[in-house]
């Protein structure tokens, strides 16, 4: 008979050898600001397909040293986050995208924000284990806080 202690990579103490990855869709995100002040954005939170994390990456830095080279880690980018939706029968998503848009540039006037303040949002990116009862409610893994967001 097969139990889980067959599976694995041996560890010392009681702790169980068998981990459970993050899957990658189990996740929730949410948005505050989208589309301007007091837009719901419950319908847009309902159509998301699928979501990059954030990535971090630094420029390299080589210094020659006598017979050798370090390396250091140079300036730092926050690369761009990939967001699928799908639009819905009553195109709640596309309205609200749109006025995002609109916020950000004006087509049919031809103006623009005068700050980054007055069209951008935040969103927060939560992994999620997949449990959800009444009183804990919903378990998440880990969280990621976006701020200064735009289409």
């Amino acid at each position: 008979m097969a139990n889980l202690n067959k599976f694995g990579v041996p560890l010392s103490g009681n702790t169980s050898a068998v981990l459970m990855p993050k899957l990658a869709y189990r996740f929730r995100v949410t948005f505050t600001g989208l589309g301007g002040t007091g837009t719901d954005t419950k319908a847009l939170t309902r159509e998301i397909i699928s979501v990059g994390r954030p990535q971090l990456t630094h420029d390299e830095i080589q210094i020659d040293v006598y017979n050798s080279r370090i390396f250091l880690a140079g300036k730092h980018t926050w690369e761009p986050i990939a967001i699928v939706m799908r639009d819905d029968i009553n195109s709640d998503v596309i309205t609200l995208l749109n006025s995002q848009v609109q916020n950000q540039v004006d087509h049919f006037e031809q103006s623009a924000a005068v700050a980054g303040s007055q069209y951008k949002f935040g969103s927060i990116i939560e992994t999620l284990d997949g449990t959800s009862n009444s009183s804990s409610g919903t378990t998440v893994l880990d969280k990621w806080s976006l701020s200064g967001c735009f289409v």
